[in-house]
């Protein structure tokens, strides 16, 4: 399946996180197809001047798009890690009421899957983008000059070590709330850590991103 057919087959299932990943691409796609082709730029006298001004314009729409999904990422990152925070504390604050640590432990397993769909959106961002760099350079026989682009490309904005870690530690909780609800009885949870048994080895080892390659140093 092509990626775009992906991203659309995706977002179908999950419009609200997943549609504006989609458009991105879709968008941008179309954008680079505007764009002459290598062999139609070179005039007389240098590069075409439509084609400097139709790149100019592609370039800062792909960066003011990456942007937005850099900062909607963030939000939802900072978020993560508050409601994590709250959650941790209730864990480590016990009291005899069972209905309530229950719903705790719901709100864990909650917060795990939706903290993965995070990390799978960025993973799925950062795909994006390097496809879309590479499409650029092979219509245009050029590399993206944007050194805006470079911070936003940057490996501490990319790198998904911090959701990593709200995984990995919401896991734990997890696995603490299990022993402290069900152990002793011997029943297994209907809502366990099982329902969200995704390994997170197929997400690790993917960053930093190798942007550097597809842009222009300066």
């Amino acid at each position: 399946m092509k990626f775009c057919h992906f991203l659309e087959s995706t977002a179908k299932e999950l419009p609200e996180r997943y549609d504006d990943l989609f458009q991105f691409y879709k968008g941008m796609k179309k954008a680079l197809k505007r764009l002459p082709r290598a062999c139609q730029q070179q005039q007389p006298h240098g590069i075409d001047s439509q084609f400097m001004a139709a790149e100019a314009t592609m370039v800062n729409d792909f960066v003011a798009e990456i942007g937005r999904l850099n900062a909607r990422r963030t939000v939802e990152q900072a978020e993560a890690a508050a409601t994590l925070a709250r959650l941790r504390h209730v864990v480590k604050h016990p009291n005899d009421d069972i209905d309530e640590r229950r719903q705790v432990y719901l709100d864990l397993v909650n917060f795990h899957g939706e903290t993965l769909l995070l990390l799978h959106w960025s993973i799925l961002g950062y795909t994006a983008v390097v496809k879309l760099l590479k499409k650029h350079q092979k219509r245009t026989g050029m590399l993206v000059q944007a050194p805006h682009l470079r911070p936003l490309l940057s490996s501490e904005t990319w790198c998904t070590d911090n959701m990593t870690l709200l995984i990995q530690e919401a896991v734990q909780l997890i696995s603490e709330m299990e022993v402290e609800l069900y152990a002793s009885s011997g029943s297994n949870p209907s809502n366990g850590s099982q329902v969200w048994g995704l390994s997170l080895s197929k997400y690790l080892d993917v960053f930093p991103p190798h942007f550097e390659a597809l842009l222009v140093s300066f």
